[in-house]
């Protein structure tokens, strides 16, 4: 067993670094970008990529070369006087990824920046509990958003406000087909599945017929991941 599990992280190590070496080799040397297309520039993608290559068995950091400083120094030149680190609209995604990417690297150069982020996220929360696309965003939240947005708050740490997690955690359990938790009428009618969906009453999987005959809001996979880990970001075991 214990030369199985050797082998093991052998293997997973190798895979790991395989993966890291392919990210490596995307990166845009003069850009600090990864990869080509359309979204290659969207701040979120490189700090997914930087938060990947940080957190792999190597632990890269900015010591070990410019395919790590040269996409934190972009990253960082993306961020607004608002906080947000963004080039379109996906102001919470990308405000998320980057400060759990900056995190991963253990820098506390980084701190400022991080928790202008942070304060930038705080606002992205609707009165409805979730999160949505950015400040400014007026039509509610989704779980998606909400995901990431408490992501990254998670990872930002420091001094935390309960009233965002108790929002956000009521939104969440609107979102899941539960009986013992989800108090919208959508809900009642369910199969008390346990899965989630995208926002409260709606899902992107469209809907689905109960035994009963009820058409309600259909549970998928991602957000049912999303729900789990929000979850977690808000405190629960």
């Amino acid at each position: 067993q214990a030369r199985a599990a050797e082998v093991n992280a052998g293997a997973v190590k190798n895979a790991c670094d395989r993966a890291a070496n392919w990210l490596i080799e995307q990166h845009n040397l003069g850009e600090g970008t990864f990869g080509k297309g359309k979204l290659a520039k969207n701040p979120g993608v490189v700090g997914l990529v930087l938060k990947a290559l940080a957190e792999c068995p190597r632990q890269y950091r900015e010591p070990h070369g410019p395919f790590i400083t040269k996409p934190v120094t972009y990253v960082l030149s993306t961020q607004k006087e608002n906080g947000a680190f963004v080039i379109d609209n996906r102001d919470t995604y990308s405000t998320a990824l980057v400060i759990m990417a900056l995190q991963a690297l253990r820098n506390t150069k980084h701190r400022y920046p991080v928790e202008l982020g942070k304060q930038y996220l705080l606002k992205c929360q609707s009165k409805d509990g979730g999160f949505t696309y950015g400040d400014g965003f007026r039509q509610g939240g989704d779980l998606s958003n909400t995901w990431f947005g408490l992501s990254g708050l998670r990872a930002a740490a420091g001094k935390q406000d309960r009233s965002v997690y108790e929002g956000a955690l009521g939104f969440i359990r609107r979102c899941q087909d539960s009986l013992e938790t989800n108090p919208e009428m959508s809900a009642r009618s369910g199969e008390n599945t346990g899965g989630a969906y995208y926002k409260p009453g709606g899902s992107e999987a469209g809907t689905y017929k109960t035994r009963a005959g009820a058409e309600v809001p259909k549970p998928y996979g991602s957000m049912t991941a999303a729900a789990i880990d929000a979850y977690l970001s808000c405190g629960l075991k």
